[in-house]
């Protein structure tokens, strides 16, 4: 259904917070409309499938869910291919809206079917991020994949990024499983249920098929016998287990393993997950002296290391063997002081979280080696904070976010950020300028200088062709409003409410501001408007004229120009 939708004539659909539909009847006219919308993008079906539509609503008994996954696998096909999925549904016993949903599944091809099923059987609720790699690295084509997944229906991405899935979706999806052998589970290609996940490492017969495989909360041992028949596996998923044993050729299809609470022994011999894309050990004990790291080395094609909350850590580990990463998470590791060197080898690292790294102070001049990074997250340190005078070399940054941070400057070679979008330094209250090499940010659409000390701006403030948004808010030892702002030609948002000494009249060249939407001088001590602004406030393109909002201080002597 169209997420959040409500009308008039009763067709209300869940939001996407809901997990579940509504299954009962609707009226056939609101069903009509509704596999219309699925099937033809519109609200009634064109002349010549009228017919069809309504033997397909009639034969669907108006299930919304069943209208919805019908219609959208329906859309864009050919009359015959409508005839065709009518008299299988006319086949399916009445009310069992699980088979019906069952034709829409046999549509899909094979790599189409096996992300839906892990999806259904694994990743609800969760974000796509990771699963992405595993499907890219198993040659499933996940972007193809999921555009068809989620025009059927059978799937929804959220606002947050995770997958959505009805709960009769999902029950499909894991009955198919289960139907691959539904007396002896550890025969299915994926296990999910964690008691049934127990007895898997002793089946060694039947855990042949086995493809993913989860066993929740789990603080046994491992031993390697029991992991010699899983030779499918691709995605693993476990909690505090002990490896133990010679795992010498085991598990080569192994591409994501999720070893959270991972504990600091590490006993197991010739450990070498070759093909491993995926590696999650947040929320383990574990620390730069793990033994673990030698034998993971052998991981060369290591996409995303995810080390999130890891308290005992102080100094990551060498990267030098992981020049395929492209994530790297060390989100919450609150003790950790120090960044090896060997960063500066991820040529292809596109991410990078140091939220929560509170005792680390400085970034490694090798970070200047990241050209491909594309976001980083910044700790947030009570204590002073340096950035390297190398940043400026990462040439593919998009933000960059120091906000509450304890830093007095930023390194002159901030001009070399040639795609920065975003810059936000607010609440960084120890910086009292900017380099000039600011202007050179020439992608630069927001800059938020807030509570910050600046005493002026720097007149490269005016190459900034590109920026729409600039605060200011609460900057009290700015007293003036540089004149190059008017240079700033597509400027739509300018805040310097609260900026106590800013004193004098609106700089004239402000009038040059055509595309000025909001101009915000509360609480500050402006005594007027430039000389010219008079005659150029019945233009309709001065930032001046009525439809803008500006806010001025009271007590002001500006004529009423514009609302507020």
């Amino acid at each position: 259904m169209i997420e959040g939708e409500a009308t008039s004539e009763g067709l209300a659909t869940k939001p996407a917070n809901v997990s579940t539909y509504e299954v009962e009847e609707m009226k056939f006219d609101h069903a009509l409309k509704l596999f219309s919308r699925h099937a033809f993008r519109r609200d009634s079906p064109p002349e010549n499938y009228i017919s069809l539509s309504e033997d397909m609503v009639s034969t669907l008994e108006k299930l919304p869910l069943a209208l919805e996954v019908t219609g959208s696998s329906l859309s864009g096909k050919s009359e015959a291919f409508w005839a065709d999925t009518l008299k299988k549904l006319e086949k399916a016993p009445p009310m069992e809206i699980q088979k019906t949903l069952k034709i829409t599944y046999e549509r899909l091809d094979d790599a189409q079917r096996q992300i839906f099923l892990d999806i259904a059987c694994f990743f609800v609720g969760k974000d796509k991020t990771y699963p992405f790699y595993m499907w890219d690295d198993c040659e499933y084509c996940p972007h193809n994949a999921i555009e068809v997944l989620s025009l059927m229906s059978l799937i929804k991405i959220k606002d947050d990024n995770t997958f959505w899935m009805h709960d009769q979706v999902r029950d499909l999806g894991r009955a198919i499983v289960r139907q691959e052998n539904s007396k002896y589970p550890f025969e299915c290609s994926r296990v999910w249920n964690h008691r049934e996940a127990l007895r898997i490492p002793k089946q060694k017969e039947g855990s042949r098929k086995i493809e993913a495989l989860s066993t929740g909360n789990r603080g046994d041992i491992v031993t390697h016998e029991e992991v010699t028949n899983l030779q499918k596996l691709r995605f693993f998923e476990t909690n505090g287990a002990f490896l133990v044993g010679d795992f010498n050729n085991l598990l080569p299809g192994l591409t994501w393993l999720s070893w959270r609470f991972c504990p600091f022994e590490f006993v197991a011999t010739n450990f070498r997950p070759t093909n491993l894309v995926i590696l999650n050990l947040s929320c383990s004990g574990i620390s730069e002296e793990w033994l673990g790291w030698n034998q993971i080395k052998v991981a060369s094609k290591l996409k995303i290391l995810d080390l999130k909350n890891r308290n005992y850590l102080r100094k990551t580990p060498d990267f030098s063997a992981w020049e395929s990463l492209e994530r790297l998470i060390l989100e919450g590791c609150h003790n950790l002081n120090e960044i090896d060197p060997s960063i500066g080898k991820l040529k292809l690292l596109t991410t990078l979280n140091l939220n929560g790294c509170e005792s680390l102070q400085e970034l490694p001049e090798e970070l200047g080696c990241l050209e491909a990074l594309i976001e980083i997250m910044m700790p947030c340190s009570s204590c002073m904070f340096k950035l390297p005078e190398t940043f400026g070399n990462l040439k593919s940054l998009l933000t960059f976010d120091v906000s509450h941070r304890q830093i007095s400057k930023l390194p002159y070679s901030i001009g070399g950020l040639v795609k920065l979008r975003w810059l936000n330094i607010s609440k960084c209250r120890m910086i009292k300028e900017l380099p000039d090499t600011v202007g050179n940010l020439q992608l630069l659409v927001e800059l938020d200088l807030s509570f910050t000390s600046l005493g002026h701006l720097p007149d490269s403030i005016g190459n900034l062709k590109q920026l729409k948004v600039l605060r200011l808010s609460h900057i009290s030892s700015i007293t003036k409003l540089p004149s190059m702002i008017g240079l700033v030609e597509k400027l739509e948002e300018l805040y310097a409410n609260y900026c106590w000494n800013l004193t004098g009249k609106i700089p004239e060249e402000i009038v040059l501001l055509s595309h000025l939407r909001i101009l915000d001088l509360s609480y500050t001590c402006i005594s007027g408007l430039p000389s010219t602004c008079h005659c150029s406030s019945h233009s309709h393109h001065s930032p001046f004229s009525a439809g803008k909002t500006i806010i001025v201080p009271q007590n002001h002597e500006f004529p009423p120009l514009a609302p507020v």
